[in-house]
């Protein structure tokens, strides 16, 4: 049970791995416009690593989200029906 922001505090700190990859995750939510699914985890661990490498700071994780494939190559909807446009490559199809 938690007693307050210091419990809080401590509890999030004692896992910060668990942490970082839950907020990860629901970054990655925003990010793409979807749920993520299975094969999006190779990524969301890939963020995980390298925010554990800096230090789990804020920065390092989004700028993770923003290098990433999943969000490089994500599909964005087009103002014409039936158009799709892939964000990495600006190729319309």
């Amino acid at each position: 049970m938690l007693n307050g922001p210091l419990d809080l505090r401590n509890a999030l700190l004692r896992r910060p791995d668990q942490f970082v990859q839950t907020l990860t995750e629901r970054l990655f939510t925003y990010a793409l416009g979807r749920q993520i699914e299975y094969y999006d985890m190779p990524a969301v661990r890939k963020v995980v690593r390298e925010a554990k490498e800096k230090g789990y700071r804020f920065d390092a994780i989004v700028s993770a989200i923003v290098e990433s494939e999943p969000f490089q190559l994500r599909e964005v909807p087009s103002a014409d029906p039936g158009e799709t446009v892939t964000t990495a490559r600006n190729v319309t199809q």
